[in-house]
């Protein structure tokens, strides 16, 4: 939730282009996906992953991982939302480099 709240409202300013979502040559999505904000959703679960297991397993951990499982939806949106724009400015840095001069927006 905290990817799509913070593309939709402050990358994309509340605007979709459409056509873009299927293009298969799109920057983008590359292969139908945004691979930015997968690794933004990755990231943001991970710290929550102990005590979902724990849990599951019925096994103690530290508190810290016990409390961040219980608050997973806040924590999670909140470094989603945090994590999202640097990953992007930073996926965009390294795929720049491999891009033609023609591709690169000004």
């Amino acid at each position: 939730l905290g990817v799509m709240l913070v593309d939709f409202f402050m990358i994309r300013k509340q605007v979709l282009d459409v056509e873009q979502l299927y293009d298969p040559d799109s920057t983008e999505y590359g292969s139908g996906y945004n691979a930015a904000s997968f690794l933004t959703t990755a990231l943001a679960i991970a710290p929550c992953v102990p005590g979902l297991v724990a849990n599951l397993g019925g096994f103690e951990l530290a508190p810290v991982w016990m409390n961040l499982y219980g608050t997973a939806f806040f924590t999670c949106l909140a470094l989603a939302a945090g994590l999202l724009l640097p990953i992007r400015k930073a996926m965009s840095w390294l795929t720049c480099s491999v891009r033609t001069p023609e591709q690169v927006p000004l």
